[in-house]
C-alpha cells in the first residue's frame, strides 16, 4: 500500500490556540487532519488534539492517514482506543464536569484516503478492564480458595488450561473444572467469559484427588496404564463383553474410588511356561487394590500347551506378594472350563488370592457373590459337566 510523505506532527497544549508549524513555501500542496484526544495525552502530556500535515501531489490527490495511536504517541492512562470517529454528539447525560459522548462513522486507516479538504477524527476510549479466568482450589488444609494461575482473555473467549496450572499442585492428582467452589457444577467446555467490566475475573475450579494417579476414564486409558502405574478409576466402566487388560505383573495401586468395571472377559497367555494363573490380576507384586468392582465378567479356559504345567483359577488375584486388598467387590463371575483343557487344573473362585507366595498380603472387606464354575472336561467314562455356583463369600 502506497503512503503519501508524512510531513509534520504538530503537539498543540490545550491553552495554546490552534496554529500550524510548518509553514509550505515551496508550493506544494498540503492537507491537514485534526485527532481530537478526548481527555487522551500525546507523549504522556495533557493535549486538546494534535494536527498532522500531509502533502498532496495534487488538487485531486487523496493520502492515507498515519495512526498515532498504533505509534504509542498517543495514549489514555487506564484506557484503550476503540477507533477514530468522524463524528461525536454530546449525549444527554453529559454535564460540563464530565462530558460524555456518542461517536458514529468510524474511519478506516487501511482503507480510507483524505484529500485536500481535510479531516477532523475523535478518538474514542474504553476502560483497559482485564478480563480472565483464574485456574483456583480449594487448600485441603486451611480451606482457602487459592489461585494456581491466570489467564488474560477477551469477551467471549473460551477457556482453556493451556499452561497447565493444574499440574502444579505437588502431591495431588487432577480430576476436573469446575464453575462452583463446591464443586457440584462441571465447568461447561463451550462457556464464553462474558465480559463484564464489574465482575471482569471469572473463577474455575480445579477438583484433585490426594496422590499421583493415572486417571482412568475409558476402556482405552485402562488399557493404555503401565504395570506400575498408580490407577483412580474416575467413572464406572462398561466394557461391554471386551477383554479387560491383562496385568500379569502389577505394581501399583488400583484405586476403584468407588466405581465398578463390567461387563468384560479375562484373557491369558495359553503359551504360558510352567504354571498359570488365571484371574483379574494373575500377580499383585506388593500392589494395592482398593475401593473397586467387578461385576460380571467371565473367563473361557482351554488349555492344552504341554509347557504348561498347572492351571490356577481364582477370582481376583492368582499370585500375590506383600499385596494390599481393601473394600473390593467380586460378582457374577463366570468360569467356563473346555472339554479340551487337558492340562492339570486347580480352581478356588472363593479367595481373594489363590496363592500368597510370602504370607504378607492383606485381605479387608472383599466379598465375592454369584460365581459359577461351568467345567466341562473330557473323562475316561464319559464327558460330563460339573457346576458350582458360589452365592456369597465375604472377608
Amino acid at each position: 500500500m502506497k503512503r503519501s510523505k508524512f510531513l509534520l506532527l504538530s503537539l498543540l497544549i490545550a491553552s495554546i490556540g490552534l496554529v500550524s508549524c510548518n509553514s509550505n513555501n515551496n508550493g506544494s500542496i498540503e492537507t491537514e487532519v485534526y485527532f481530537y484526544l478526548n481527555g487522551g495525552q500525546c507523549n504522556e502530556k495533557d493535549t486538546e488534539y494534535i494536527k498532522y500535515k500531509y502533502e498532496l501531489e495534487s488538487k485531486e490527490d487523496r493520502t492515507y492517514l498515519f495512526d498515532p495511536y498504533q505509534a504509542g504517541t498517543v495514549g489514555k492512562l487506564g484506557y484503550v482506543l476503540t477507533g477514530w470517529y468522524k463524528t461525536r454528539t454530546l449525549d444527554s447525560t453529559s454535564t460540563e464536569d464530565n462530558p460524555s459522548y456518542t461517536y458514529s462513522d468510524p474511519f478506516d486507516f487501511e482503507t480510507e484516503k483524505v484529500g485536500i479538504e481535510g479531516l477532523t477524527l475523535y478518538a474514542c476510549w474504553t476502560e483497559d478492564v482485564k478480563f480472565q479466568y483464574n485456574v483456583c482450589y480449594t487448600d485441603p488444609v486451611s480451606g482457602e480458595v487459592k489461585s494456581l494461575g491466570v489467564y488474560d482473555t477477551e469477551k467471549g473467549a473460551e477457556f482453556e488450561d493451556y499452561r497447565n496450572y493444574t499440574k502444579s499442585l505437588e502431591g495431588y492428582t487432577f480430576l476436573d473444572f469446575y464453575s462452583d467452589e463446591e464443586l457440584t457444577t462441571l465447568w461447561d467446555s463451550k462457556f464464553k467469559h462474558p465480559g463484564d467490566k464489574e465482575s471482569p475475573v471469572v473463577n474455575v475450579y480445579a477438583k484433585f484427588y490426594e496422590g499421583d494417579y493415572t486417571v482412568v476414564r475409558t476402556i482405552s486409558d485402562l488399557r493404555k496404564v503401565s504395570g506400575s502405574a498408580n490407577v483412580l478409576l474416575y467413572n464406572d466402566i462398561d466394557f461391554n463383553g471386551e477383554n479387560f487388560p491383562l496385568f500379569n505383573n502389577y505394581r501399583g495401586e488400583f484405586n476403584g474410588n468407588g466405581h465398578t468395571i463390567r461387563n468384560f472377559k479375562l484373557q491369558y497367555n495359553k503359551q504360558t511356561q510352567g504354571d498359570l494363573y488365571i484371574a483379574i490380576f494373575p500377580y499383585l507384586n506388593e500392589a494395592t487394590v482398593k475401593d473397586v468392582t467387578f461385576d460380571n465378567f467371565s473367563v473361557d479356559v482351554e488349555t492344552q500347551n504341554t509347557r504348561t504345567q498347572n492351571v490356577y483359577i481364582s477370582s481376583l488375584a492368582g499370585r500375590a506378594k506383600g499385596a494390599i486388598i481393601n473394600n473390593v467387590a467380586v460378582s457374577n463371575y463366570t468360569v467356563n472350563i473346555s472339554s479340551r483343557t487337558n492340562r492339570p487344573l486347580e480352581y478356588d473362585l472363593s479367595k481373594a488370592i489363590f496363592e500368597d507366595e510370602d504370607g504378607n498380603s492383606t485381605v479387608t472387606n472383599f466379598s465375592i457373590t454369584q460365581t459359577t464354575m461351568n467345567d466341562l472336561r473330557v473323562t475316561t467314562e464319559a464327558v460330563s459337566l460339573y457346576q458350582i455356583t458360589l452365592e456369597k463369600t465375604l472377608y
